[in-house]
This record gives C-alpha cells, structure tokens and sequence, in this order.
C-alpha cells in the first residue's frame, strides 16, 4: 500500500505540475490515506478552474486504477489487500500553522479547516471505491465555464444528500 501510495503521489502531482499553474503542493500521510493541499487563494477563477480539471480527473481515475495496481504488485507481507480504494474532494479555506519546539528539532507544518474535516468525511464515503466530491466545489470553480461544468458531472454523474458525522447533510 505505502508503495502505491508513494507511485500515486508523484503520479498526480507530475500530471498537475505540467499544467504550470499550480505553485505548490502539500501532501500528507494518514494512516492509510493521502491528503493532498493544493492552496488556490491568489488564484481567479480561471487559474482555479484550470488547476482543478487536472486533479478532478486524476483522483476520479486513481480509483479505478487502485485494484489493477495491487493485483500486478501485492505489497509482501500484507495479509488483508485492501481492494478499493476511496477519495473524498472537498474545496474552501484552511489555516497553515506552524508547530516548533524550542528545546528539541521538530517542526511541524500543517493545516486546518472545515474543508479537510469534509474530505475525509466523504473519503469515507468512498471507502469501498469511488470517488465523492462536495458539491460546493462545482458551485465554487466549475459552474461558470460550460467544459468545466460538463467535466465535473461527467466525472460525478451521481448527485446525493449525505449525512456526515460532526458536519450535517451535505449535497455531493
């Protein structure tokens, strides 16, 4: 799993990067999980919506591609093979803090925010495979441009109220 969380990683992040919009990246194990931060706070709406087709269409594939990947290449030693693998997408403000201790070297960075809890939240409506994303993303970058608008409900046809734990209903 860690080998084709690594191989997913650099995967999406070399696709995003080639559309030389996206300045940075934060990426962060969890457990069993990926968290990818793509900070889009200076960007307008264009920069935003060009950005976020490639990431959309990325994690709605990696999915697909989870139980292919494993079955080529079973990580050694594992006795329960996960066999799907779900992505939860969400979209809104976060806040970068800083952790840093005065009397030992560590340093952490990381973030916070509503938007983080909601992805995982929905990665774990996801978690027998697929890929859900809040639809205040839509509402938020894509509506606005017609291929944008027609990727992202070709991508997530489905349309569902969820009710998620800490957070209430949510359209996705």
């Amino acid at each position: 799993v860690v080998k084709y969380m690594n191989v997913t990683a650099k995967y999406i992040l070399a696709s995003v990067d080639q559309s030389g919009h996206l300045e940075r990246a934060y990426l962060r194990f969890l457990g069993d999980g990926l968290l990818f931060i793509f900070p889009m706070a200076s960007f307008n709406q264009t920069k935003m919506k060009t950005v976020t087709e490639p990431i959309l269409k990325e994690l709605a594939e990696m999915s697909a591609r989870f139980r292919a990947y494993l079955s080529q290449d079973p990580p050694p030693g594992l006795v329960h093979m996960p066999m799907s693998l779900g992505v939860g997408i969400s979209f809104g403000p976060l806040v970068p803090i800083r952790i840093k201790s005065k009397t030992l070297v560590i340093t952490q960075d990381d973030y916070i925010g509503p938007a983080i809890n909601l992805a995982s939240r929905l990665q774990h409506v996801a978690r027998n495979g697929g890929c859900v994303a809040a639809d205040h993303l839509y509402e938020a970058v894509l509506k606005y441009d017609r291929d944008a608008s027609v990727l992202f409900n070709t991508l997530f046809p489905n349309k569902y109220q969820v009710d998620l734990q800490g957070i209430g209903e949510v359209s996705v």
